[in-house]
């Protein structure tokens, strides 16, 4: 009994050391968690590039929202056939690539994440600053939101 009356005292206390918004289960675990997001993130800048619909269709919530740097609206339906186009015709220039060893910053809120990263200029395209909101539906993360803007952060 003295063991459970302990246990409970323990979670109690680390619980309200912990910031508001992490349960008590992403203990040594958040790193973990972020590698998974930052593999993942690289993994739908690669769809993207490449034209894999497939798995696009799979990682973006059917409600996503992307603000592009022109400050136009789009949703699921746009980036997968932008890729569609990338994929049908492999002789149209590829999307610009990006630097492979962007900074990021994440911020976990349960089943909600909030990445920042960098992207460095390249010949083909100027830096900008990227934010993406990635939710976890069913314990399977996936991104419901994305924006880039000019300049580093």
């Amino acid at each position: 009994m003295a063991a459970v009356s302990l246990a409970v005292t323990l979670v109690s206390l680390l619980s309200q050391s912990m910031p508001t918004g992490t349960p008590v289960a992403a203990i040594g675990s958040q790193n973990a968690i972020e590698e998974e997001l930052i593999a993942l993130d690289k993994r739908i800048e690669q769809a993207h590039r490449n034209g894999d619909t497939a798995f696009l269709r799979e990682m973006l919530t059917d409600d996503l929202l992307r603000l592009t740097e022109s400050g136009e609206l789009e949703g699921k339906a746009q980036i997968v056939k932008a890729a569609e186009g990338r994929a049908a015709n492999p002789a149209a220039p590829a999307m610009p690539g990006v630097d492979a060893r962007p900074q990021y910053t994440i911020r976990l809120h349960r089943d909600t994440a909030i990445m920042v990263h960098s992207e460095k200029a390249t010949d083909t395209r100027p830096s900008s600053a990227v934010l993406h909101v990635f939710v976890r539906p069913q314990g399977r993360w996936k991104m419901a939101a994305w924006t880039n803007a000019s300049g580093e952060l």
